[in-house]
Protein backbone atom coordinates (compact mmCIF):
# COMPACT_ATOMS: atom_id res chain seq x y z
CA UNK A 1 0.00 0.00 0.00
CA UNK A 2 1.43 3.42 -0.92
CA UNK A 3 2.50 5.75 1.87
CA UNK A 4 1.74 8.88 -0.18
CA UNK A 5 -0.07 10.13 -3.24
CA UNK A 6 0.47 13.19 -5.37
CA UNK A 7 -1.30 15.05 -8.14
CA UNK A 8 -0.51 17.92 -10.47
CA UNK A 9 -3.21 20.28 -11.69
CA UNK A 10 -2.82 23.62 -13.44
CA UNK A 11 0.71 24.26 -12.18
CA UNK A 12 -0.10 23.20 -8.62
CA UNK A 13 1.14 19.88 -7.27
CA UNK A 14 -0.36 18.38 -4.12
CA UNK A 15 1.26 15.67 -2.02
CA UNK A 16 -0.63 13.71 0.64
CA UNK A 17 1.00 11.43 3.25
CA UNK A 18 -1.31 8.39 3.44
CA UNK A 19 0.08 6.21 6.22
CA UNK A 20 -1.82 7.39 9.31
CA UNK A 21 -1.94 7.70 12.19
CA UNK A 22 1.73 8.69 12.45
CA UNK A 23 2.82 9.03 8.80
CA UNK A 24 6.38 8.13 9.80
CA UNK A 25 9.09 8.52 7.17
CA UNK A 26 10.31 4.98 6.71
CA UNK A 27 12.33 3.64 3.75
CA UNK A 28 9.18 3.02 1.68
CA UNK A 29 7.91 6.56 2.22
CA UNK A 30 11.37 8.00 1.56
CA UNK A 31 11.52 6.15 -1.77
CA UNK A 32 7.98 7.19 -2.72
CA UNK A 33 8.72 10.76 -1.68
CA UNK A 34 11.87 10.88 -3.82
CA UNK A 35 9.95 9.50 -6.82
CA UNK A 36 7.06 11.93 -6.33
CA UNK A 37 9.36 14.94 -5.95
CA UNK A 38 11.26 13.97 -9.09
CA UNK A 39 8.01 13.70 -11.07
CA UNK A 40 6.76 16.99 -9.64
CA UNK A 41 10.11 18.64 -10.39
CA UNK A 42 9.86 17.49 -14.01
CA UNK A 43 6.30 18.84 -14.32
CA UNK A 44 4.90 22.34 -14.80
CA UNK A 45 4.11 22.57 -11.06
CA UNK A 46 5.26 25.78 -9.43
CA UNK A 47 4.09 25.13 -5.86
CA UNK A 48 3.53 22.09 -3.65
CA UNK A 49 1.30 22.05 -0.59
CA UNK A 50 1.84 18.92 1.50
CA UNK A 51 -0.80 17.50 3.80
CA UNK A 52 -1.52 14.21 5.51
CA UNK A 53 -4.31 11.84 6.32
CA UNK A 54 -4.98 11.13 9.96
CA UNK A 55 -4.75 13.17 13.14
CA UNK A 56 -1.00 13.90 12.90
CA UNK A 57 0.95 15.32 9.99
CA UNK A 58 4.02 13.16 10.61
CA UNK A 59 5.98 11.89 13.57
CA UNK A 60 9.11 12.28 11.44
CA UNK A 61 11.67 9.63 10.68
CA UNK A 62 11.12 6.09 11.84
CA UNK A 63 14.15 5.88 14.12
CA UNK A 64 14.24 2.11 13.92
CA UNK A 65 14.96 2.36 10.19
CA UNK A 66 16.96 5.63 10.38
CA UNK A 67 19.56 5.08 13.14
CA UNK A 68 21.99 7.70 11.80
CA UNK A 69 19.56 10.64 11.82
CA UNK A 70 21.41 13.90 12.56
CA UNK A 71 19.21 16.05 14.77
CA UNK A 72 20.53 19.62 14.90
CA UNK A 73 18.08 21.38 17.13
CA UNK A 74 17.80 20.65 20.86
CA UNK A 75 14.02 20.92 20.95
CA UNK A 76 13.58 18.72 17.90
CA UNK A 77 15.87 16.16 19.49
CA UNK A 78 13.87 16.21 22.70
CA UNK A 79 10.60 15.81 20.84
CA UNK A 80 12.01 13.00 18.74
CA UNK A 81 13.49 11.12 21.70
CA UNK A 82 10.39 11.41 23.85
CA UNK A 83 7.90 10.92 21.00
CA UNK A 84 6.10 13.83 22.57
CA UNK A 85 2.94 14.92 20.80
CA UNK A 86 3.65 18.61 20.29
CA UNK A 87 0.69 20.96 19.83
CA UNK A 88 0.73 23.08 16.68
CA UNK A 89 0.82 26.27 18.78
CA UNK A 90 4.05 25.13 20.46
CA UNK A 91 5.55 24.21 17.09
CA UNK A 92 4.71 27.72 15.86
CA UNK A 93 6.29 29.32 18.95
CA UNK A 94 9.44 27.24 18.37
CA UNK A 95 9.60 28.38 14.75
CA UNK A 96 9.07 24.88 13.36
CA UNK A 97 5.91 25.97 11.52
CA UNK A 98 5.03 29.42 10.20
CA UNK A 99 1.39 29.58 11.16
CA UNK A 100 -1.40 27.54 12.68
CA UNK A 101 -4.91 27.33 11.25
CA UNK A 102 -7.95 25.27 12.14
CA UNK A 103 -8.40 21.83 10.59
CA UNK A 104 -11.38 23.11 8.61
CA UNK A 105 -9.41 26.04 7.19
CA UNK A 106 -6.24 24.08 6.41
CA UNK A 107 -6.99 22.92 2.83
CA UNK A 108 -8.13 26.40 1.80
CA UNK A 109 -5.23 28.17 3.53
CA UNK A 110 -2.63 25.74 2.18
CA UNK A 111 -3.93 25.99 -1.38
CA UNK A 112 -4.04 29.80 -1.18
CA UNK A 113 -0.45 29.92 0.08
CA UNK A 114 0.70 27.49 -2.61
CA UNK A 115 -1.03 29.50 -5.34
CA UNK A 116 0.59 32.69 -3.99
CA UNK A 117 4.00 31.01 -4.06
CA UNK A 118 3.35 29.69 -7.57
CA UNK A 119 2.83 33.26 -8.80
CA UNK A 120 6.15 34.36 -7.32
CA UNK A 121 9.77 33.88 -8.42
CA UNK A 122 9.91 30.11 -7.96
CA UNK A 123 13.44 29.85 -9.40
CA UNK A 124 14.63 32.34 -6.77
CA UNK A 125 12.73 30.46 -4.06
CA UNK A 126 14.57 27.30 -5.07
CA UNK A 127 17.90 29.12 -5.06
CA UNK A 128 17.40 30.02 -1.40
CA UNK A 129 17.60 26.39 -0.29
CA UNK A 130 21.31 25.79 -0.94
CA UNK A 131 22.70 28.71 1.07
CA UNK A 132 20.22 28.01 3.88
CA UNK A 133 21.42 24.40 4.03
CA UNK A 134 25.05 25.55 3.93
CA UNK A 135 24.37 28.08 6.69
CA UNK A 136 22.71 25.41 8.88
CA UNK A 137 25.76 23.16 8.57
CA UNK A 138 28.69 25.54 8.20
CA UNK A 139 27.49 28.97 9.29
CA UNK A 140 27.49 32.29 7.50
CA UNK A 141 30.87 31.82 5.82
CA UNK A 142 29.73 28.55 4.22
CA UNK A 143 26.59 30.22 2.88
CA UNK A 144 28.57 33.25 1.65
CA UNK A 145 30.78 30.97 -0.44
CA UNK A 146 27.76 29.76 -2.41
CA UNK A 147 25.86 33.03 -2.97
CA UNK A 148 27.63 34.19 -6.13
CA UNK A 149 27.39 30.81 -7.88
CA UNK A 150 23.72 30.48 -6.99
CA UNK A 151 22.56 34.04 -7.62
CA UNK A 152 24.32 34.84 -10.89
CA UNK A 153 22.48 32.23 -13.02
CA UNK A 154 19.19 33.76 -11.90
CA UNK A 155 20.11 36.93 -13.80
CA UNK A 156 19.91 34.90 -17.02
CA UNK A 157 16.28 33.87 -16.41
CA UNK A 158 13.41 35.48 -18.29
CA UNK A 159 11.78 36.37 -14.97
CA UNK A 160 14.74 38.41 -13.69
CA UNK A 161 15.30 40.09 -17.04
CA UNK A 162 11.66 41.18 -17.11
CA UNK A 163 11.75 42.22 -13.44
CA UNK A 164 14.86 44.35 -13.85
CA UNK A 165 13.54 46.04 -16.99
CA UNK A 166 10.22 46.74 -15.28
CA UNK A 167 11.95 48.11 -12.17
CA UNK A 168 14.16 50.42 -14.25
CA UNK A 169 11.16 51.74 -16.21
CA UNK A 170 9.28 52.41 -12.98
CA UNK A 171 12.30 54.09 -11.38
CA UNK A 172 12.85 56.33 -14.42
CA UNK A 173 9.17 57.31 -14.38
CA UNK A 174 9.24 57.99 -10.62
CA UNK A 175 6.75 55.19 -9.98
CA UNK A 176 6.82 52.37 -7.42
CA UNK A 177 8.14 49.05 -8.65
CA UNK A 178 5.20 47.11 -10.13
CA UNK A 179 4.11 43.62 -9.13
CA UNK A 180 5.25 41.04 -11.65
CA UNK A 181 3.75 37.93 -13.14
CA UNK A 182 6.56 35.39 -12.72
CA UNK A 183 6.63 32.37 -15.03
CA UNK A 184 9.40 30.27 -13.49
CA UNK A 185 11.62 30.67 -16.56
Amino acid sequence: MPHLIYSIDDGLATLVLTDPPQNRIDPQMATELAEALEAIGDSNARALPVRSEGPDFSFGGDIVDWPDADVRRARAAEWALTSEQVPARVMAEAGVVNRVVSDDALPTEATALARKAAKGPTRAYGAHNSPLRAWAVGGVSAADELIFDIAMPLFETDDVKAALASAVRAFNAGLPRPALDFRGR
